[in-house]
């Protein structure tokens, strides 16, 4: 039977000049269990009235993320420092949460890649600073999550703009990498390997009106296959 997970928010703002030890001392204070803080998922987002403006949609989450949380939020302070330093304030907020599973140690990476694939389902793409759609296999349940809200505006949002990387700003890159992406598991990878560059012919996909190219990468024990479609 799956397990039925229940999930809990933190909310705090973000301010990127904070130490670890201040950061940690935040989330404490907003409510996080101090034992639970080496293994959580956290959504970084932009506070109102600005959000992103994806494919299919806007949010105001930059980035899904996962790991000890404080050590990870202080590892985020450089490109936030240099997203608020794009001629507006962009004020940051973090919402995090500790999922546990009994005899799972990964049961917060299952949720994280959970979210990543709500998130590309629902707009088209990942997040603004996530680069890799993680695929993992679990049998979970979730409750209580309160999704519309955390990684998207919310009902009721104050989020009245909407914001999209041009050409040259250095955050179109990552942003445009994962746009129509497609995750694919292990077992639809024909004699891929790591790092290699294949046909679409060789998966027996070919398309005499588009051009495909595939990447397949390892991200620690994911196998990922990527596609992008252009015209």
């Amino acid at each position: 039977m799956p397990a039925s997970v229940k999930i809990a928010w933190t909310w705090m703002d973000f301010d990127p000049s904070s130490t670890k030890s201040a950061i940690r001392a935040r989330l404490i204070e907003a409510g996080a269990k101090q034992e639970l803080l080496e293994r959580g998922v956290y959504v970084i987002r932009l506070k109102p009235p600005f959000g992103v403006a994806y494919p299919q949609g806007h949010s105001p989450t930059l980035y899904i993320g996962e790991g000890d949380v404080p050590s990870r939020l202080y590892g985020h302070r450089a490109w936030v420092k240099r997203f608020q330093g794009l001629g507006y304030e962009f004020p940051t907020e973090i919402a995090c949460a500790f999922p546990r599973v009994r005899k799972n140690q990964e049961a917060y990476k299952n949720f994280e890649a959970h979210l990543l694939e709500v998130f590309f389902r629902r707009y088209g793409t990942l997040p603004l600073r996530n680069s890799i759609h993680e695929t993992r296999h679990f049998e979970h349940q979730y409750t209580k999550i309160a999704m519309h809200g955390i990684i998207g505006p919310g009902s009721g949002t104050k989020h009245t703009w909407a914001i999209n990387p041009l050409p040259a700003n250095s955050f179109r890159t990552v942003f445009q990498r994962t746009h129509a992406a497609q995750p694919v598991h292990r077992a639809d990878v024909l004699r891929a390997t790591p790092f290699v560059r294949r046909s679409c012919s060789t998966l027996g996909r070919t398309n005499a009106r588009a051009r495909r190219r595939i990447e397949v990468g390892r991200s620690e024990s994911t196998l990922l296959l990527w596609r992008t479609v252009t015209n």
